[in-house]
């Protein structure tokens, strides 16, 4: 394990540069004075139709190059060392399948050290509350707050399900050529009952979005009123992504159950 987190710092250090993306006391200033130089408050507007509209926004600049670069290279290295190949059904999302390698939190915290501290970034979360327009607030899940998966192999996909929380921020460690598949699909302003999901009725009565994303790339949804799967992937490919589940005030209170997240991330 330690030789793990060695490697980690030591690929961090590797990509640091003046303004630095390692050290806790440099991570918010470098976050704040990133929004501020990219003229991020013109921004909020657009932004804020488009999540409103569409359930999702892309987001790929909210944070410096060189951050996004050292999270990919972390969070290649936690894949590297704890993804656990699962092959499933839930059947509170109809049955859709689960085909894929996923490392849950407890492994993030464990191979990783930027990420972890990035999860409680006061400058990134003040970021999407300028699009939110509300507090963005820590998942109460503990299990749920930060997730991987990774898609290699032809067939293997995210199935169409529903968050539990109100929002999800991705990043795209890796994604294959659109021709491999693997993209998101989105079925916004619709709700999950666990008791009759109801996916299959609910994708013939609503349009489906489909984005392709490129490596770097960062999305922001909401992902218990968009219904959402990764598109099976058609051919061997690397298809990596970080989860960071947040919530705001409509889930305040909210009663939840957890059984997707146990049924992929429990090991």
């Amino acid at each position: 394990m330690k030789t793990g987190n060695t490697a980690t710092h030591t690929a961090l250090t590797d990509h640091k540069v003046p303004g630095t993306c390692n050290a806790t006391n440099d991570l918010e200033p470098m976050i704040t004075e990133h929004l501020f130089q990219h003229a991020w408050e013109k921004e909020i507007p657009g932004k804020q139709r488009q999540l409103l509209r569409n359930g999702y926004v892309l987001l790929s600049d909210i944070l410096p190059d060189t951050l996004v670069k050292a999270i990919r290279d972390e969070g290649r290295h936690i894949v590297e060392n704890a993804a656990r190949r699962i092959d499933i059904t839930v059947k509170e999302t109809s049955n859709s399948p689960r085909k894929l390698g996923s490392v849950n939190v407890r492994d993030i915290i464990e191979f990783g050290s930027l990420i972890p501290e990035l999860y409680h970034s006061t400058a990134l979360r003040k970021g999407l509350e300028q699009i939110t327009g509300h507090d963005v607030l820590d998942c109460d899940w503990e299990n749920e707050r930060m997730t991987m998966t990774h898609q290699e192999k032809a067939g293997d996909t995210h199935g169409w399900h529903w968050g539990d929380y109100q929002y999800a921020l991705i990043f795209i460690i890796d994604h294959p050529p659109i021709e491999n598949g693997g993209m998101l699909q989105c079925v916004p302003h619709t709700t999950w009952d666990k008791n009759n999901p109801d996916i299959y009725r609910i994708l013939c009565e609503h349009p489906i979005n489909t984005y392709y994303h490129q490596q770097g790339d960062i999305y922001f949804f909401r992902t218990d009123t968009t219904l959402h799967r990764t598109y099976p992937l058609e051919k061997d490919g690397t298809r990596i992504i970080l989860n960071f589940t947040f919530d705001g005030p409509d889930g305040v209170n909210k009663p939840r159950t957890h059984e997707t997240q146990t049924a992929i991330y429990d090991f």
